[in-house]
């Protein structure tokens, strides 16, 4: 499942995956990687409802980062859903798109 966020994340963002994971800085790149670890702790980690949960630690691992990025993300985003409109509308289309990614792959 963090694959199909991460491909997601990319498409909607325009970025490639070494884009997302990079050690860049810019608003650009760590804005849509704030969102794959925002969606990553809210569909598979400990707030999903899937049976196999991934862990902060499984979560970081995948972007290679730690943790500590992973909770800061989700704080920030978090922030942003509660505080904009933008965001919210954000937050639904990327959910749906993880969904329908999802059920793509099933077929």
């Amino acid at each position: 499942m963090l694959e199909v966020i991460q491909d997601v994340i990319c498409s909607y963002f325009g970025l490639t995956k070494e884009q997302l994971f990079s050690k860049n800085r810019v608003s650009d790149i760590v804005r849509p990687r704030q969102w794959f670890f925002y969606l990553a702790v809210e569909i598979t980690g400990h707030k999903s409802n899937l049976h196999i949960k991934k862990s902060l630690d499984e979560i970081a691992e995948f972007g290679n980062k730690n943790h500590a990025t992973v909770i800061h993300s989700h704080r920030v985003i978090s922030g942003f859903i509660d505080t904009y409109k933008d965001a919210k509308l954000t937050n639904k289309e990327l959910r749906q798109d993880v969904d329908n990614y999802s059920k793509n792959l099933v077929r």
